[in-house]
């Protein structure tokens, strides 16, 4: 009966974890990319959205161009550039 909860918390940790990085990460990335960019190119920087799936281990740019992360960067549909990073 203990491992049922152990699991169950073990669970809860995990899909807590995921909740928090799905609603926490894209302000706090979008907030810090905005003004490191701007400080490093020396002009206003604007980031118009920034989209975090924690339960997706693609890129969502490369997936209709079927670039993998160690392919050279390439153009997808909406003109944006998929990077290896």
């Amino acid at each position: 009966m203990a491992w049922i909860r152990r699991g169950a918390w073990a669970l809860a940790i995990v899909l807590g974890g995921w909740g928090l990085a799905w609603l926490a990460l894209p302000p706090v990335l979008r907030w810090q990319g905005e003004s490191r960019l701007a400080e490093a190119l020396g002009r206003p920087v604007r980031i118009d959205r920034v989209d975090v799936r924690p339960w997706q281990l693609a890129r969502p740019c490369c997936a209709s161009t079927g670039c993998t992360w160690t392919s050279p960067p390439a153009r997808c549909g909406s003109g944006r550039r998929c990077w290896k990073r």
